[in-house]
């Protein structure tokens, strides 16, 4: 059962015709959105979402179960990042064939997004190599579907030669530094994406060094979500030395990662430099007051800087509250 949202009237509607009929050129020229997810629900929940959708061509959308979540708050992050993955094996590869197939025709495609469903190596195959040939896709969404680093470099492949995308997720795909490596030898080449997420994975210090090698030549990123990882004051040293060069990258969140005082004085200091940055989250990252007051500092000579979220650490109600009334930008 998939999610398509048509160009006519925006509407989110359930469907389980093929997707090859569903997104094939000629046959469907008003579909611009397709999800495919395994929300949980059981066998005789999605017969009565489909039978609602059949009796009813004008359903609407609160009439679908939710396919996305707000991800600007840990809790969702920590309540997710703990659970068992759901995934339906029963998305055989040949499905991923088919949308391949039609993608690489298709005119009016520009948002595919598939969660919940583990995708075999060789269905990321057929997508990557798809995304060489499309050029109408600008929305690319892969959430827990199990793609790990080897996946991950195909994607990273077709990303160096792709001209249209411009906002990937790769959220919760047990990716660790090598498949980050593959991404970032990408980001120095592609000149299109604006957007990447790469929250709830395996990056460490390593993979923040390849980030913020790319960093230093890519001109077009300006969102990195690097949200529950593993990168402590190392990884943050390598990150904030990239913000000082970089003149593209707007906001960057890194909460629930293992940063502490140490890692926010680099942090801080490049914050002193940079007049790009608009938003960062430091949320959760066992940050003391003293971190929070190399932050407050930073604040003083950083004049461009729109948000620092900096909540769910260690930092007293006191030095909060001096921060905040010295600087509204500052969200204990």
């Amino acid at each position: 059962m998939r999610c398509e949202v048509s160009s006519i009237d925006n509407t989110c509607r359930l469907t389980r015709r093929p997707i090859d009929q569903a997104i094939h050129n000629g046959l469907d020229d008003t579909l611009t959105t397709l999800i495919l997810s395994n929300d949980g629900l059981d066998d005789a929940e999605q017969d009565k979402y489909s039978d609602s959708v059949s009796n009813d061509s004008e359903t609407e959308s609160e009439m679908i179960p939710p396919c996305s979540t707000d991800l600007s708050t840990s809790e969702y992050w920590r309540r997710n990042s703990m659970r068992p993955r759901r995934v339906n094996h029963k998305m055989e590869t040949q499905i991923f064939q088919h949308l391949a197939e039609a993608l690489r025709s298709n005119m009016t495609i520009s948002s595919l997004h598939v969660s919940l469903i583990e995708i075999k190596l060789e269905g990321i195959k057929y997508l990557a190599n798809a995304l060489q040939n499309n050029t109408t896709m600008t929305t690319l969404m892969l959430i827990e579907n199990n793609i790990q680093n080897e996946g991950v470099q195909h994607l990273a492949y077709a990303l160096e030669r792709n001209y249209t995308l411009t906002k990937l997720t790769l959220q919760n795909n047990d990716v660790g530094d090598e498949g980050i490596e593959y991404l970032s030898i990408a980001l120095e080449k592609n000149t299109t994406l604006t957007a990447l997420d790469l929250g709830n994975n395996n990056i460490t210090n390593q993979g923040a060094s390849h980030l913020a090698k790319a960093l230093r030549k890519n001109r077009t990123l300006t969102s990195l979500d690097l949200r529950v990882g593993l990168i402590d004051a190392d990884g943050a040293k390598s990150l904030s030395m990239a913000i000082k060069e970089n003149k593209a990258l707007r906001e960057l969140y890194l909460l629930s990662n293992l940063i502490q005082d140490s890692g926010t004085l680099f942090l801080a200091k490049a914050l002193e430099q940079n007049t790009i940055l608009s938003i960062l989250d430091l949320g959760n990252n066992n940050i003391t007051d003293q971190g929070a007051l190399y932050l407050a500092k930073a604040l003083k000579k950083n004049k461009t800087l729109q948000e620092l979220w900096i909540r769910y650490n260690d930092i007293s109600y006191a030095v909060s509250q001096q921060i905040s009334q010295q600087d509204n930008r500052y969200h204990a």
